[in-house]
């Protein structure tokens, strides 16, 4: 793989990324809690939509290789500066920490309460599960990395 473009890291580009798929609802879910926080913080997240292009998704495995945990989904954030990131959809306290250039938790999902990808506003028991089995999984492996010296 190449190195990535010296032009991702220029000053005057917002040092958050935000890679995306479109349509996909988890990025559909993180879209409205991303203009939020750009307000607030007064921080630019750039989009990149991974769909898009080839181009793209090669652009997404790259910087989620400078991260401490292979993500190889979406959404995908990243801070250029502090080289944190969060893999999916997340809490708006979690990215605002990305944002702030705060440590984060790279796999803190959102609450499943949030969640609302039905027409009856109910979220699944499976996709509640799915959430908790996914965060333990995480814990797990960062555990045993820390146990092996980070490896």
């Amino acid at each position: 793989m190449e190195d990535l473009d010296p032009a991702l890291f220029r000053n005057d580009w917002p040092h958050v990324l935000m890679f995306r798929g479109r349509n996909d609802p988890f990025c559909n879910y993180m879209d409205p809690i991303c203009e939020e926080l750009e307000k607030e913080l007064k921080c630019k997240i750039f989009r990149i939509d991974v769909w898009k292009s080839a181009q793209s998704m090669e652009l997404l495995q790259q910087f989620d290789a400078l991260g401490k945990d292979k993500c190889g989904g979406v959404p995908y954030f990243f801070n250029k500066k502090t080289k944190y990131h969060i893999c999916g959809a997340t809490t708006k306290a979690n990215l605002k920490k990305l944002m702030k250039n705060e440590e984060c938790d790279a796999m803190l999902p959102p609450d499943a309460k949030e969640l609302d990808f039905t027409e009856d506003s109910q979220v699944s028991e499976g996709m509640t599960k799915f959430w908790e089995d996914l965060r333990a999984k995480a814990k797990e492996k960062m555990a045993r990395r820390e146990a092996d010296g980070g490896k």
